[in-house]
C-alpha cells in the first residue's frame, strides 16, 4: 500500500513540477526541454520517497505524524527546489548571458549560482512543509495504524 501512495505522490509531484518547468523554461530553447525532463524525474523520485515513507510511518503510529511528514516532504522538495534554481540560472545564463564577462559581471555570475540555489532550496522547503502537513492530515484519516 505504501508503494501505491508513493506512486500517487510521485505522479502529483512530477505533474506540478512539469507545469512550473514549462513556464520557467519556455524561452530557454532546446536546453529547456532537457532540463524540464531532468527536473520532472527528480521530482518524481523525491515525491515517491517522501510519500512512501510518510505512509509507512502512518501505518506504524500516528504519533508525531505531522512533524515526520512535514520534514520528509520539506527535505525532498528542498532538493528539487535547489536543483531547479541552479538549472534555471545555468540555462538562462548560457542562453542570454554575455559571452565575455568582465570582472564585476563574472563575479556576479559566479555568485548567482549558490545564492539562487539557496533561495530555491528555501522556497522548496517551505512548499514541502505545507504539503507534508496536508499529507499527514490525509494520512491520519486514510491510513489505519497497525495494532
Amino acid at each position: 500500500m505504501s508503494l501505491l501512495f508513493g506512486l500517487l505522490t510521485s505522479a502529483v509531484s512530477a505533474f506540478v513540477t512539469f507545469q512550473i518547468a514549462i513556464v520557467a523554461f519556455g524561452n530557454a530553447g532546446t536546453g529547456g526541454r532537457t532540463a524540464c525532463a531532468v527536473l520532472v524525474a527528480a521530482a518524481a523520485l523525491a515525491g515517491f520517497l517522501a510519500g512512501s515513507s510518510a505512509f509507512r510511518r502512518a501505518r506504524r503510529s500516528h504519533q508525531s505524524l505531522g512533524l515526520f511528514s512535514a520534514l520528509a516532504f520539506s527535505f525532498s522538495f528542498a532538493l528539487v527546489g535547489g536543483v531547479f534554481a541552479i538549472i534555471l540560472v545555468a540555462i538562462y545564463t548560457a542562453a542570454y548571458g554575455p559571452s565575455t564577462a568582465g570582472g564585476a559581471d563574472g563575479l556576479l555570475t559566479i555568485l548567482a549560482y549558490p545564492v539562487l540555489g539557496v533561495f530555491g532550496t528555501c522556497v522548496g522547503a517551505a512548499c514541502g512543509w505545507m504539503v507534508g502537513l496536508g499529507t499527514s492530515g490525509v494520512l491520519r484519516i486514510l491510513a489505519p495504524t497497525a495494532r
